[in-house]
């Protein structure tokens, strides 16, 4: 996989038909519904890789196979509604792409949020079922004096929607403000793991 960094809103993303095995991805149709963990995986290890993070919570993605298997990926942050300016620069830029060869668009919501438990037992839970439905982004744990905390970040289809894969959350702990949380662990909280809390913690269950 070649990553090739156009602006700060635009990425290329170069991948060959091993990365499409890799990242589980359909080589004609990767973007699609089917695919969701696989895009998050993508995005995450893009992130990872360049340190890149869009000013934006929206962001679209464009797909052009080829013919030897593989393909381009164009990954575009959505512009600031206050700059016209940055509107038709990125009209412009979408305008380039070759349309005719376009196989398919993903769009992905940057989503955040926070779970407290109030027992160890119920967090360590929770990381295996996130564990079990492969779940793909950043992971936080942090407690305090009686309480644990779990902050997410991944992507998501929708704006301001908890994926579906991980409604069940709800089940094991409390639904938290995440900016809220932010504030009140930053002065209160311990951090116990992060990046990588789900993984780690899900092999104490």
């Amino acid at each position: 996989m070649e990553l090739i960094k156009i602006t700060d809103q635009k990425l290329k993303i170069m991948l060959t038909p091993s990365d499409i095995t890799l990242y589980e991805l359909n080589d004609n149709e990767p973007l699609t519904q089917n695919h969701p963990n696989a895009i998050r995986r993508l995005l995450c290890e893009v992130r990872r890789q360049l340190g890149l993070d869009f000013d934006d919570s929206h962001i679209s993605i464009r797909y052009f196979p080829s013919k030897g298997g593989g393909g381009e990926m164009f990954v575009c942050g959505a512009p600031s509604k206050n700059s016209e300016e940055r509107r038709r620069a990125s009209s412009a830029r979408n305008a380039s792409l070759p349309q005719a060869s376009e196989k398919a668009v993903f769009s992905g919501f940057r989503w955040e949020g926070a779970y407290r438990f109030e027992a160890l037992s119920h967090l360590l839970s929770a990381c295996a079922r996130l564990q079990e439905v492969d779940y793909v982004g950043e992971s936080a744990v942090y407690r305090d004096h009686c309480s644990y905390f779990l902050l997410l970040r991944t992507y998501a289809r929708a704006p301001f929607a908890i994926p579906d894969e991980l409604t069940f959350l709800s089940e094991y702990g409390s639904v938290e403000n995440v900016t809220h949380l932010r504030l009140y662990i930053k002065e209160h909280g311990t951090l116990i793991r992060s990046p990588d809390a789900v993984s780690v913690l899900a092999q104490l269950k």
